[in-house]
């Protein structure tokens, strides 16, 4: 495998001397890890001091333009822990992040956390709080990792018995099937999924199978009886459910798959959440799908179609799921708009726009749910999506700090107009409490 490594030289702080006991130099570590394995270094990025982070920063950019060139080729990047990386958790998760989106993954060689998020858990804080495993139910979460007890999440195909992981007999045999498809016929992740769902299987949470959850299962290692929490990794640690020689087949196809990155659209919902299903009650929220099609002359063409969708159309797979909304986003928006134009002045005048909390309330509520969003995926509780919205929470109120002071009822309506998507969707939120479209007429709620 292609490996860059990633590091910081001359470590000053007191953290380093900790991590690096009876460790080797960062370059000797990764040079020897690399030996072990059987992986083949294609270059270097060497941070000079710990004491810039601007260079680590710079160094971090050169790294991501590396993966993005024309020719560009993957690489595991492997760095001796997480703070060579980022002196922070919320820094480490934004470049971990970035690096996944393209393809790419990033592995510490310290041997008793390998994985990054939970590295960064061991070595790095919070708003300098303490970190997760100096505290004193980190300290216990821990132990129990050594013991390969149950933490977290439980893998579909087990269950729990006495604080081990045994085999559950019905869900041992999707798991069985899943990786027999998967490797025995052309049957992608889209195409199990569906055949699952057709069947009447569902998720350990009783959701619908997707092609996130089937790759969830084909590469967790837990299915060949290894544990791994908190960077400790037990092989035999309980009853495998599939081989290992199946395992390393499935994942060798998957991998051949993926050789090119697929490109997702991002797109901003101006009515996420205050559009209410006329179905069930529930609030929509936005979806892009894309749409490729050839021209008699074979030329492609492609165009990203937005939506406004109750998630009970996808969640539960019925002949009543179809009845509930889905609605187009551009002919939504550009109609609850053009309503909200024509509000005279006295109407406008009586409105009572929500008061926002202060931008103190709003950043410490949005970052807590950051971190916990991170410890989560960090144990294995939950996707990293969750994780990345917690981000982008974060990011929202900070570039949009202005709208947490008072503003007079006509600033804030005239922004619902503002060609800057966020601030017209912020100031909308303020005055709309909800939208009901029923028989394709639509009423708004406001606050008044």
């Amino acid at each position: 495998m292609r490996v860059i490594g990633f590091h910081i030289d001359n470590y000053d702080d007191h953290l380093y001397k900790v991590a690096s006991e009876n460790r080797l130099i960062p370059e000797s570590e990764i040079k020897e890890y690399c030996k072990i394995n059987k992986h083949n270094i294609v270059s270097w990025f060497k941070i000079k001091s710990s004491n810039s982070d601007s260079d680590i920063h710079d160094n971090f950019r050169k790294l991501v333009s590396e993966f993005i060139k024309p020719d560009a080729k993957l690489a595991l990047v492997l760095i001796p822990d997480s703070f060579h990386l980022a002196n922070n958790i919320e820094t480490l998760a934004r470049r971990m992040i970035h690096i996944k989106s393209i393809g790419a993954d990033i592995k510490c060689t310290n041997p008793d956390y390998p994985d990054p998020f939970q590295n960064a858990l061991k070595y790095l804080s919070f708003s300098n709080k303490e970190s997760f495993s100096s505290s004193k139910s980190g300290k216990e979460i821990i132990k129990k990792a050594y013991r390969g007890e149950v933490l977290g999440k439980i893998p579909y195909g087990y269950k729990s018995h006495n604080g081990r992981l045994v085999i559950d007999d019905k869900e041992s045999k999707i798991v069985k099937l899943i990786f027999n498809l998967y490797s025995e016929s052309f049957y992608g992740l889209r195409v199990i999924s569906k055949l699952l769902n057709q069947r009447g299987h569902k998720t350990k949470s009783g959701r619908i199978w997707t092609p996130l959850t089937i790759r969830s299962i084909i590469t967790n290692r837990s299915y060949i009886g290894t544990y791994t929490r908190y960077g400790i990794r037990i092989t035999s640690n309980h009853e495998p459910i599939i081989s290992l020689d199946l395992f390393n087949n499935v994942n060798s196809i998957l991998n051949s798959k993926n050789t090119t990155k697929k490109k997702y659209y991002k797109s901003t919902f101006l009515l996420s959440r205050k559009i209410i299903c006329e179905i069930c009650g529930n609030s929509l929220t936005g979806i892009t799908r894309k749409r490729t099609w050839k021209l008699r002359n074979n030329e492609s063409k492609s165009k990203v179609y937005r939506y406004y969708r109750c998630e009970y159309r996808f969640q539960n797979v019925s002949d009543q799921s179809k009845f509930h909304s889905l609605l187009n986003a551009d002919v939504v928006e550009k109609d609850v708009k053009d309503i909200i134009s024509n509000w005279d002045e006295d109407f406008i005048s009586n409105l009572s726009p929500v008061s926002s909390k202060t931008y103190t309330q709003e950043i410490e509520q949005a970052y807590s749910y950051f971190a916990n969003a991170f410890q989560d995926y960090a144990m294995g509780k939950d996707n990293i999506s969750n994780l990345e919205n917690s981000l982008k929470r974060l990011d929202e109120i900070r570039q949009n700090k202005n709208v947490y002071l008072d503003k007079q009822n006509h600033i804030i309506y005239h922004q619902i107009f503002s060609n800057d998507i966020q601030e017209s969707k912020t100031s909308l939120n303020q005055v709309v409490s909800k939208i009901l479209i029923q028989n394709n007429k639509i009423n708004i709620f406001p606050y008044v």
